[in-house]
């Protein structure tokens, strides 16, 4: 990136800079909004994986006998 921004400053060349400010414009726009989109995008389909509703487990050993109720 460097080399691309010295190279339009020594030419001069009014193509290169609008070439350079669209370039510029495009990575903030895609840090401003597409990452924080695709940030929540990916929450959604972690919290979907991992949501219960109602579990309930029985377990029985001889004269013990436990029970647990999961609520989410």
């Amino acid at each position: 990136m460097k080399n691309i921004i010295k190279y339009v400053v020594e030419c001069d060349s009014m193509y290169g800079m609008v070439c350079v400010i669209c370039t510029f414009v495009c990575f903030y726009i895609s840090i401003r909004f597409v990452v924080p989109y695709l940030y929540k995008c990916l929450c959604k389909i972690c919290n979907t994986i991992i949501t219960y509703k109602d579990i309930r487990t029985k377990a029985e050993v001889g004269n013990v006998s436990i029970e647990a109720n999961l609520h989410r």
